[in-house]
């Protein structure tokens, strides 16, 4: 394996990880009914996985975990009036070792219209760990007719999330306060 080969396998697996993220997508209305989809398609791509945030850090352990942390970021979204047309912008791939690499990813988020906020920009740093040789295939994202796709092998190591929670954090102070 070359560091080419952890290049395309890191960008193949930030591609499938946008994939999911997009699932929920819509500038229109909300689609809280795919949030579960989208949340459990994005939490394959964990595996005990830490993310930080402005020093702090948080690990996720199992699938049922991670599904349930992300679903409930996923709900505050929509809860304050953001939704979730949050797409990939760009990313960048950095090879470290032939079984890592660092991802850069900018995501664009399109609030729900009238809800009085602009779209904005970010960008994420995420660490791609390559997967153990015969790792089980996953098909994730599927939903109704469309029978999602099989999820690259590998998972997110390392998040590191401050300019995201910033950027959040300065449209709605009280995103983290549940039942406002």
């Amino acid at each position: 394996m070359t560091t080419l080969d952890i290049s395309a396998a890191a960008t193949a697996f930030t591609l499938s990880y946008a994939r999911a993220m997009a699932i929920a997508s819509s500038s229109d209305s909300n689609n809280s009914s795919l949030t579960p989809v989208t949340a459990a398609a994005l939490a394959a791509h964990y595996s005990n996985t830490t993310a930080s945030t402005f020093g702090q850090q948080k690990r996720f352990s199992s699938f049922e975990e991670t599904t349930k942390s992300i679903t409930g970021h996923l709900a505050s979204f929509e809860q304050h009036g953001l939704g979730l047309d949050i797409k990939l912008s760009s990313h960048r791939v950095e090879p470290v070792i032939e079984t890592s690499a660092v991802c850069w990813i900018t995501w664009e988020i399109k609030p729900l219209s009238g809800s009085g906020f602009e779209g904005w920009k970010w960008e994420n740093v995420y660490v791609y760990r390559r997967g153990v040789q015969g790792e089980e295939k996953k098909t994730i994202g599927a939903m109704g007719s469309d029978d999602g796709w099989d999820k690259p092998e590998g998972c997110w190591e390392y998040i590191v999330t401050d300019n995201e929670i910033a950027g959040i954090l300065a449209r709605v102070p009280k995103f983290f306060e549940h039942g406002v």
